[in-house]
């Protein structure tokens, strides 16, 4: 079984490539969009991500309006957990939007991969002490 993918919704390319770039060396898989509605469409027609990080300022649609589209979607049995990732934005307006968590950028690497360990896991497989194992 594969494991589930990271979604990443921000407009910026560098950014973009960047946070895909650590990610993937940590060993997780990563898609992204870069926009609200791009990744609306995404998430219709591919494997539900472990979590999605989303930036809050975006052209055709911002992460707010994103938010409200994710809101209509049918829901699975595990909610996936959703991080405002900001310049311009708060936590309070992160929370208000549904989002589980803020991340303020410029943000930290060691915070970030903190928040993706914390709902992702490498091949689905943890040895005793959290460390990743290789998938059999």
């Amino acid at each position: 079984m594969n494991q589930s993918p990271i979604l990443i919704i921000e407009d910026d390319e560098g950014i973009r490539a960047a946070c895909r770039e650590i990610l993937e060396l940590e060993g997780f898989e990563v898609d992204v969009c870069e926009n609200g509605k791009e990744a609306l469409k995404f998430l219709e027609r591919h494997q539900e991500p472990c979590l999605i990080l989303l930036d809050m300022m975006m052209p055709v649609m911002n992460g707010r309006e994103f938010m409200e589209g994710f809101a209509k979607r049918p829901h699975t049995i595990v909610p996936i957990p959703v991080y405002l990732v900001s310049a311009t934005a708060n936590q309070e307006a992160g929370m208000e939007m549904g989002c589980m968590g803020f991340l303020k950028k410029p943000f930290n690497i060691e915070a970030l991969l903190a928040i993706v360990r914390s709902h992702c896991k490498i091949n689905n497989c943890k040895t005793k002490n959290g460390s990743p194992t290789p998938s059999v």
